[in-house]
């Protein structure tokens, strides 16, 4: 007789979503790599439209995996210990830095 409890159910769900975690991040690692990489972008404003530049960070913007990768991005950064202040809101992250001016 095999005994299930409800602990055993749970960890073997955890087991079941890690391997499902590593087999999606070895098969897809190269396509999100990628999607993420060598992206450029521009801004128009009154029919004016800037050159295009290429983003350093963040995740493209008007995209189906857009909120995804961002909650990913940002879900954890005030576990950071980080000199400044973090504030989130919905998809927005502001980061405050104190500082002085000193004129002479």
């Amino acid at each position: 007789m095999v005994l299930v409890t409800s602990s055993s159910i749970v960890l073997l769900h955890l087991k079941i979503v890690c391997i499902l975690v590593q087999y999606i991040v070895k098969k897809f690692k190269k396509q999100f790599r990628d999607y993420l990489s060598n992206r450029q972008q521009y801004v128009t404003l009154a029919d004016i439209s800037s050159a295009y530049g290429k983003p350093t960070c963040g995740v493209p913007q008007a995209s189906v995996l857009g909120p995804l990768l961002f909650l990913l991005y940002v879900n954890d950064i005030q576990n950071y210990s980080i000199e400044s202040c973090v504030k989130l809101f919905a998809d927005d992250t502001n980061v405050f830095e104190h500082f002085s001016l000193i004129f002479k």
